[in-house]
């Protein structure tokens, strides 16, 4: 994910790239899972290159967490164990990789 240090008023991203060598880490963990599932949890507030992820049949499941609060623990086991499951829908739609945000020049919108 990522977080106020990489994004935030007045402090865009660049690209929706996952941050630093996060995505390093997730290709190594589901290399070194052989054959059990990875679930992939974001904590982050806007979009994020996660096509890897989605391609790939290692991750079970990609759960966007947004920026949690205290009771984060215990929601991700309630959801991982099967006893709560969202609804699955997101607020917003978010493009799947950078070809699909317009250039934006005038910010007079």
């Amino acid at each position: 994910g990522i977080s106020h240090y990489l994004e935030g008023e007045g402090n865009d991203r660049a690209d929706i790239s996952l941050p630093g060598h996060q995505l390093d880490m997730l290709k190594d963990s589901a290399a070194a899972s052989t054959n059990a599932p990875v679930v992939l949890v974001l904590f982050n507030a806007g979009p994020l290159d996660i096509s890897w992820a989605k391609e790939n049949p290692q991750i079970t499941a990609i759960i966007e967490a947004f920026y949690p609060a205290q009771s984060t623990g215990q929601a991700l086991a309630m959801i991982l164990t099967g006893k709560y499951n969202p609804a699955g829908r997101l607020p917003n739609t978010w493009p799947a990789n950078l070809n699909q945000v317009p250039p934006i020049t005038n910010y007079t919108m």
